[in-house]
């Protein structure tokens, strides 16, 4: 469960660098307003990826699995002011960090990203869109960073208990 919320927090931080790249794109500026729900729908390849690393022994299902992972990145709709590029390279990033824990850890297992480094990626793009004079999608950048404080602090709370169950 901690590693599904570690997933989703991850995926939420990124939301709005997503969102400020498809937007600064001048030709490629959405139309539509953005969808966090569905952003969030996107990250089930994310939970994949945990699937596939801790369960896959042999490297070329594994390189299979994360490739179609990737290709899920580009085909599935995650949301619609996030074109596709934006996503392949977030989804990209995904896949190289999920070989990487694979490769150089025991447990398969991510960490969630700082806090600061979060609300810093959160602040930093929220400044960019006030900059482009784009003030309408505040509320999906303050939701996005509300989310991930609640998801932190929950995967904080379920680390402090499976350290409380290991001394006991």
């Amino acid at each position: 469960m901690k590693e599904i919320l570690t997933d989703l927090m991850n995926q939420l931080c990124f939301y709005p660098l997503a969102l400020t790249a498809s937007t600064l794109l001048a030709a490629l500026a959405p139309a539509s307003r953005p969808s966090l729900a569905l952003w969030m729908l996107g990250a089930l390849p994310v939970f994949f990826l945990y699937y596939a690393r801790k369960r896959c022994k042999h490297l070329p299902v594994l390189l299979l699995l994360h490739g179609l992972v990737l290709a899920c990145f580009y085909i599935i709709p995650a949301a619609n002011g996030v074109n596709r590029g934006i996503r392949l390279l977030v989804g990209a990033g995904f896949v190289i960090y999920s070989l990487w824990l694979r490769f150089r850890t025991e447990d398969f297992a991510s960490d969630p990203l700082p806090l600061p480094l979060a609300a810093g990626i959160a602040f930093l793009c929220l400044f960019l869109q006030h900059y482009q004079g784009n003030n309408v999608w505040d509320l999906y950048y303050r939701m996005s960073l509300i989310l991930v404080f609640l998801l932190y602090a929950v995967i904080l709370f379920l680390q402090s208990y499976e350290d409380f169950l290991t001394v006991n």
